[in-house]
């Protein structure tokens, strides 16, 4: 889930000394500013009230709403016939509702019409235009309106996406355009994938507790040379999940829970890493899950931890994402570790009852064994396995 910049304004209080007539001046300036909000807000109603609606069947689609719905279609298949492989069998994402708000560009304030996705049972659906897909059996309940959402201030705020209360539900709304459907899309963040991330928060982990003081980020991140030696091997191990046998995954699990616990131990405020993992690192898990459903014979795309880390290291520490957005990309690999040596990690992550509020991280150490820093000796094996220690600082 990403945090929105909170920007404060304030105007300087009046000393008695300005003449009488300021005050006037800045009633008819806040006037004529309420007259032009205004003015923008009724055009951008009447523009939206006025944009016909797309066609009633998917084959008079234009070309970017069809491979927008093409490309839905095959998560929501994927989900339906194998929903153990992305997540859970209780987790179905083609049966969450969802809304897509059709726009020009990335972040754009500004949309056409809105697409509602599974929500009859949510909102009264009758005054809508009905979708027909008879190729895509996953879209059945699909709904299209240009005056949904009009009063709704989240919708129209610059961004990709928003959660929406509708009917005490929590929905995604998430914004659409050509862009993100091609090879090449914005921040790299290709319409499916990143919309079933953030459905992943809206739809699974809205009573998670992980975030619930604000996104988790490593604050004071520490920019050592032992640190640097640290995580160099817990990333060399991560490196290793993706093609290590069956056979090396308890050992794999168990230096990674020792430098983890040097780690946190050294340095407590990194023990942060595994709230963003928590989060995050889920939501990364579940997107990737698809693509190897999706692509199983295609080689795991990117640079490897070590490599990514060697680069990071000499970038300003909040430039670099060290802080928070790596722990994006290692919780969906210890996530790939776990499904071999904590099978339960997914049930233990959810709340009581039904779970034990373990993140991804706890579920690690409980499943090694592993929940104290060993000793340096013992350290220094693992770290002299995995990743010398580096030159430099």
């Amino acid at each position: 889930m990403s945090g929105h910049d909170h920007v404060e304004t304030s105007v300087g209080a009046v000393d008695g000394t300005r003449p009488a007539a300021e005050p006037r001046r800045r009633r008819r300036r806040r006037i004529a500013a309420l007259v032009v909000v205004s003015l923008l807000v009724v055009a951008t109603t009447a523009t939206v009230l006025f944009k016909a609606l797309p066609a009633s069947s998917y084959q008079r689609l234009d070309r970017t709403d069809r491979t927008a719905f093409d490309q839905l279609a095959d998560v929501f298949s994927a989900s339906a016939a194998l929903p153990d492989r992305l997540w859970t069998s209780d987790y179905r994402y083609d049966r969450q509702p969802l809304v897509l708000l059709r726009t020009d560009g990335a972040k754009s304030p500004l949309w056409r019409y809105a697409y509602l996705i599974n929500m009859s049972e949510v909102v009264d659906t009758s005054g809508m235009q009905k979708v027909s897909f008879p190729d895509h059996a996953a879209l059945r309940d699909v709904y299209v309106s240009n005056t949904f959402g009009l009063a709704t201030p989240g919708l129209w705020m610059p961004g990709d996406f928003t959660w929406l209360d509708v009917g005490g539900i929590e929905v995604l709304g998430f914004k659409f355009h050509d862009g993100m459907l091609g090879d090449d899309p914005p921040a790299g963040l290709p319409f499916a994938t990143f919309a079933m991330h953030e459905a992943f928060h809206v739809g699974k982990q809205a009573g998670w507790r992980y975030d619930v003081d604000g996104d988790p980020a490593v604050f004071d991140f520490p920019h050592t040379p032992e640190h640097r030696r640290l995580l160099t091997a817990e990333f060399a191990i991560l490196d290793r999940v993706s093609t290590a046998d069956a056979a090396e995954f308890p050992q794999l699990a168990a230096d990674l829970a020792a430098i983890r616990a040097a780690r946190y131990q050294t340095w407590p405020q990194v023990k942060a890493q595994d709230d963003v993992e928590a989060i995050e690192g889920t939501a990364t898990y579940f997107e990737r899950a698809y693509q190897r459903i999706a692509a199983p014979d295609s080689a795991e795309a990117g640079v490897t931890f070590v490599d990514w880390l060697e680069s990071a290291w000499h970038e300003p520490v909040d430039d670099s994402g060290l802080t928070r957005n790596v722990y994006y990309a290692t919780g969906a690999q210890l996530g790939l570790l776990l499904d071999r040596v904590a099978p339960s990690w997914k049930r233990d992550i959810e709340p009581s009852p039904s779970g034990r509020g373990w993140t991804p991280g706890e579920s690690l150490r409980q499943a090694t064994g592993v929940t104290t820093a060993p000793g340096d000796a013992a350290v220094a094996e693992i770290t002299a396995r995995y990743a010398p220690t580096p030159g430099g600082s």
